[in-house]
């Protein structure tokens, strides 16, 4: 498990440290927006990875034979929660905590064909993990669901509420919702959720064009959905006037607006950028990782 990114106290949470500073209107949004349907915010950015394809083509020759842009994304996505830690920030029970955990929620086909099943898992990562670490525990993971042939356990929970009487599942529905909203979900439910994450990230590149915007859920405590697409192609010039071609992906954003403000997220997704087209910066761990507020 990523470590503790805060103290417990008073009105926490297993999953999170109740921000119990934040200003009144801060504090009061949650009561206007009930619902994350009422508070998601849609943003989207093209990144340049021209250097980037040329960075990840080395790092396949040192012997990271898979390493890709879904890697790089998530690495990237964990150094700016260690600099900006407000983005890892859930809404639940009307209050606004901090989350113990970064944790990456993605749904993945259990092998390369059209009609392989799907199933969802989610990997824990420590703010100091560089590329190489999420690498390592993304492939682990990924390896890990391939190998189980009966599906683990968030596939076995569904399945037992898909299979139940409608009734049935509506009350459980019901029971579980109740439980996040007070706190007191129990732990192995939230360890299995994918809903309970820092971030799900959606791989549309198979689809060979833009990205379309992921849904954010109304249960659960998830704060962000990403999905990117395939690589695109520009032709420009460089300062000598020569013709080069330019690669691109697109990407779209679904974010609850509860946790932090606009401004917060620009100067996050800005920093998204900027170590997306400048992956080199990820190889070394960060200088400093800051804690979210009290």
């Amino acid at each position: 498990m990523a470590k503790s990114l805060g103290s417990r106290g008073g009105n926490d949470r297993k999953d999170g440290r109740l921000l119990r500073t934040l200003g009144g209107f801060a504090r009061f949004l949650p009561f206007v927006m009930t619902s994350r349907n009422d508070a998601f915010n849609l943003y989207e950015d093209d990144y340049e990875v021209t250097e980037s394809d040329r960075w990840i083509k080395a790092q396949r020759s040192k012997g990271y034979k898979s390493m890709g842009l879904l890697h790089l994304l998530i690495a990237a996505y964990v150094r700016v929660i260690a600099a900006l830690p407000g983005i890892n920030r859930f809404v639940a029970g009307r209050r606004i905590y901090a989350r113990n955990e970064i944790e990456v929620s993605m749904l993945v086909k259990r092998s390369n064909t059209m009609d392989a099943g799907e199933t969802s898992v989610k990997i824990a990562f420590e703010p100091s993990d560089t590329v190489y670490d999420v690498y390592r525990k993304v492939n682990a993971a990924l390896e890990k669901v391939r190998d189980e042939d009966d599906g683990n356990d968030t596939d076995a929970f569904v399945s037992f509420l898909a299979n139940s009487p409608r009734f049935v599942t509506r009350i459980i529905m019901w029971i579980l919702r109740a439980l996040d909203y007070l706190g007191l979900l129990p732990e192995k439910i939230i360890s299995i959720s994918p809903l309970h994450s820092s971030m799900m990230i959606s791989d549309m590149s198979y689809m060979g064009g833009a990205p379309m915007y992921h849904h954010i859920y109304n249960v659960g405590t998830l704060p962000v959905c990403i999905s990117f697409g395939a690589r695109q192609h520009m032709e420009d010039v460089d300062d000598s006037g020569n013709a080069i071609d330019r690669k691109f992906i697109e990407a779209r954003f679904a974010v609850d607006g509860r946790t932090v403000d606009t401004h917060y997220y620009a100067a996050a997704f800005k920093l998204l950028k900027r170590f997306i087209e400048d992956p080199s910066q990820l190889e070394v761990p960060p200088v400093k990782v800051n804690d979210d507020i009290y």
